[in-house]
C-alpha cells in the first residue's frame, strides 16, 4: 500500500499502472506459485519474439524488466523457504557460487549492467530450487513439461512463417542465406530450435500411441528444419551430441547404431555439412600456421587465446576472484587489433560461457556451475536406473542428454549461461528432475507397507 500511495503522488499515470500490475503479480506469485511459474516460463518464450516492441521503463526494455522482476520474486521465495532446500542435491555447489557472484556484483561499479548480469546468472538456479520445492507431485511436474513443450510450438510457427515469407533471401552470413526466424539474433534462433528439437525427440521416443507419435515427429522435424536453415554449427553440434547421449542413456542401442550410421552418411554426402564443419579437419592440419589456426571457428581459437593471456596478466587475487560482473569485455578488447575482426564491432563475449564465468568471477564459479550440471547427470542416470515409472526413466535420460548438449554448446559459444531463455528452460527442467528423483528415492527408501500381523488365537490354548 505504501508503494501504491507513493506512485499515485509522484508518478505519471503510465508508471502507476506498471506499479499496480507489479504488486498484483507479486501477490499472485506467492498465493499461486505453481501457476505463476508456469506463466513466467511461457511468457519468457514469447517475449523473446517481441524484441522489436519499442517499450521501455527507466531505461530497461521489456525482457530486462520481466527477467529482473521474476528473478526478484524467485529470490524472495527462495529466502522464505530456505529450510526446504537444505538437503537439495545442488546446494553444496550453489553455496560457493552464490558467495562468489555476490562478491563479483559488489565489485562492479556499473549498477545497471551489474544487476542485469546478476539476474541472468542467478535466476535460473533460483527457479530450479523453487520448482523442485513447489512442483511436488508427479502431476504438476508433467504439466510443467507439457506446458513448456506446447509453448515452444510458437517459435516453430513463427520461424516457419518467416521461412515461407522469404526471410532467407534478405539475410546472408558467411556465404549462406540464413533463417533467423522471429529472433533478433541468429544464434538465439538456432539454439532455441536445438532445444525444441531435443524436447520433440523426447516425446517421439516416449509416447506409444501412433497419433501422438506422428504429431511429435512433425513437431521435431519442423524444428530441426528451422535449425538446419540457420546453418549455425554450434546448435547442430549440440543437437547431435544430445541425441546420441539420449539414445545411449535411454538404452536404445539399436536406434543409437542407426543414428550414428545415418549421421556418418549425412556427413559423407552433404557438401553443406562438410563445408560448415571443415574447421574440425583443418584444426589438425600440419600445414597450417598458428595465425591461420586462430581464425578457425570464426576466430574462436584466437579469441580464447588472447583473452586468457590478458586474464593471466592480472594479480593472483583478481585471477582467483575474477574481475567483476561485465568486466570480461576488457579481456577480449585486444582481440580487435587482429586483422580478421572489424574494430567497429565493439564489445564481444568470449564465446565460451565457462570462460565468461571464469573471467568475471574466477575459477570457483565455472567449477560450481559444472558441479551442479554433474548432479543433474548423476540424478538423471539414477532415476533412469531405479524409477518404476516410464516417464521418469525417459525424463532422466533426457536430462542427461540435455546436460551433454548444454556442456558442449557452453564450451564453444555463449549459450546456456548467457542466453536467459535457454538457461531458464534447462535449469527449470533440472528442478523437475530433482523433484522427481527425490520423491522416487524417498518412496523406495520407505518400501511397501507391511500388513499387520494377525492376532494369535488364544481360544484353543489350555489354561494350564
Amino acid at each position: 500500500m505504501g508503494i501504491l500511495f507513493g506512485s499515485v503522488l509522484y508518478m505519471h499515470w503510465m508508471p502507476q499502472l506498471v506499479v499496480v500490475a507489479s504488486v498484483m503479480i507479486g501477490l499472485a506469485f506467492f498465493v499461486r506459485p505453481q501457476l505463476s511459474l508456469m506463466g513466467f516460463f511461457a511468457l519468457r518464450a514469447i517475449f523473446d519474439l517481441l524484441w522489436w516492441v519499442p517499450i521501455s521503463f527507466m531505461g530497461l526494455n521489456v525482457m530486462e524488466l520481466f527477467s529482473g522482476a521474476c528473478a526478484g520474486l524467485a529470490l524472495v521465495l527462495f529466502y522464505l523457504e530456505l529450510r526446504r532446500f537444505e538437503n537439495h542435491p545442488a546446494i553444496p555447489a550453489f553455496a560457493p557460487y552464490l558467495v562468489i557472484i555476490a562478491f563479483a556484483a559488489v565489485r562492479d561499479m556499473n549498477l545497471r549492467d551489474g544487476l542485469e548480469i546478476l539476474a541472468r546468472y542467478m535466476s535460473p538456479f533460483l527457479f530450479m530450487f523453487v520448482i523442485t520445492a513447489f512442483f511436488n507431485t508427479r502431476r504438476l511436474r508433467r504439466q510443467f513439461f507439457l506446458m513448456l513443450t506446447a509453448v515452444c510450438a510458437i517459435p516453430i510457427l513463427v520461424s516457419l512463417y518467416h521461412l515461407m515469407s522469404g526471410q532467407m533471401s534478405t539475410y546472408s552470413l558467411d556465404g549462406y542465406n540464413r533463417l533467423i526466424g522471429g529472433y533478433k539474433n541468429l544464434h538465439t534462433h538456432a539454439l532455441m530450435m536445438m532445444f525444441i528439437t531435443s524436447v520433440g525427440l523426447f516425446w517421439v521416443q516416449h509416447v506409444r500411441r501412433t497419433n501422438f507419435t506422428v504429431l511429435f515427429a512433425a513437431y521435431t522435424g519442423l524444428a530441426a528444419m528451422c535449425l538446419y536453415f540457420s546453418y549455425v554449427r554450434t546448435a547442430m553440434l549440440g543437437l547431435a551430441i544430445g541425441a546420441l547421449v539420449f539414445l545411449w542413456a535411454a538404452g536404445r542401442t539399436r536406434l543409437l547404431v542407426i543414428a550414428i550410421a545415418a549421421g556418418l552418411l549425412l556427413v559423407l554426402t552433404s557438401a553443406t555439412i562438410q563445408d560448415r564443419f571443415s574447421d574440425f579437419t583443418l584444426l589438425f592440419s600440419s600445414g597450417m600456421y598458428s595465425d591461420d589456426r586462430g581464425e578457425l571457428g570464426s576466430g574462436r581459437l584466437a579469441l580464447w587465446s588472447v583473452s586468457m593471456t590478458e586474464y593471466l596478466k592480472y594479480p593472483f587475487g583478481e585471477i582467483l576472484l575474477g574481475l567483476g560482473l561485465g568486466k570480461h569485455a576488457a579481456l577480449t578488447a585486444p582481440f580487435f587489433t587482429a586483422a580478421y575482426l572489424d574494430p567497429k564491432i565493439g564489445e564481444i563475449d568470449p564465446h565460451n560461457d565457462y570462460l565468461s564465468l571464469l573471467y568475471q568471477m574466477g575459477p570457483i564459479a565455472p567449477l560450481a556451475y559444472i558441479a551442479i550440471q554433474a548432479q543433474v547427470v548423476r540424478y538423471g542416470l539414477r532415476l533412469r536406473r531405479v524409477a518404476e515409472d516410464q516417464w521418469a526413466r525417459d525424463f532422466g535420460a533426457f536430462m542427461v542428454a540435455m546436460s551433454a548438449t548444454s556442456f558442449a554448446t557452453n564450451c564453444v559459444s555463449n549459450a546456456f549461461v548467457s542466453r536467459v531463455t535457454l538457461s531458464w528452460f534447462y535449469w527449470g527442467l533440472a528442478g523437475i528432475l530433482f523433484g522427481e528423483a527425490i520423491q522416487t528415492f524417498r518412496e523406495q527408501a520407505k518400501g511397501p507397507e507391511k500388513p499387520l500381523a494377525a492376532s494369535p488365537d488364544l481360544s484353543s490354548r489350555s489354561i494350564s
